[in-house]
């Protein structure tokens, strides 16, 4: 019989793992709906896995940003969601709504979560983030094309809505597609939080019959 020996994990080490995949999702998604020239990619191997990462310096440094203020919500267990939202620039009309929904599991024994370490299967984890991530990657053969439009895309993390704004944000809408369509991806669980991806999309119109 095969084992295999478990690692220990913190809050914080669960928190790098989500946010780094966050960070490497949010990019491969930018280069499957290209919204940037092909030529603004580096390809790198991650979760065994090609990806390509934006070397767009505006870009990565907006992503930078908003990974790294949600790392700090995760951290306090403020933040349960990060969503992605492709619209069209000219006329703000969304196109595909990518959803990350990040579920803090609780710990009934110990109320101290920041203190607590877990046993975690990496193994396992990896196997998780490698298929959802191949899973994104190739959705495209059932996502509809984009329609010709300049695109845009915006993050949005999702708090408490207990939680005061913080300095630098403003409070906006969920950008929810009205009738959208969805694809639901697995979860990648690492034992303090699970997080469930689904993108939600405009279905395309189909041309009524001539009579």
């Amino acid at each position: 019989m095969a084992t295999e020996q478990l690692s220990s994990i913190s809050l914080k080490g669960s928190v790098d793992i989500v946010c780094d995949f966050l960070n490497y999702a949010v990019h491969n998604i930018t280069y499957i709906r290209m919204l940037f020239h092909q030529a603004d990619y580096k390809l790198e191997t991650k979760y065994d896995v090609p990806t390509h990462m934006c070397s767009n310096a505006s870009m990565k440094d907006y992503v930078d940003k908003m990974i790294d203020s949600l790392r700090g919500f995760l951290m306090e267990g403020t933040a349960n969601k990060l969503v992605m939202v492709i619209m069209d620039s000219k006329t703000q009309q969304r196109l595909e709504r990518w959803e990350f929904d990040i579920e803090v599991e609780q710990d009934k024994e110990n109320s101290s979560v920041a203190e607590t370490e877990k046993k975690v299967s990496m193994k396992r984890l990896r196997k998780q983030l490698r298929e959802v991530f191949v899973q994104i990657h190739n959705c495209t053969c059932m996502l509809p094309n984009l329609p010709k439009c300049v695109p845009e895309f915006k993050l949005l993390i999702i708090t408490d809505e207990s939680l005061e704004t913080p300095r630098d944000f403003m409070e906006t809408t969920r950008h929810n597609i009205d009738d959208g369509q969805e694809l639901i991806f697995d979860e990648v669980d690492t034992k303090f939080h699970r997080v469930h991806s689904k993108v939600q999309y405009r279905a395309v119109e189909k041309a009524q019959p001539s009579t």
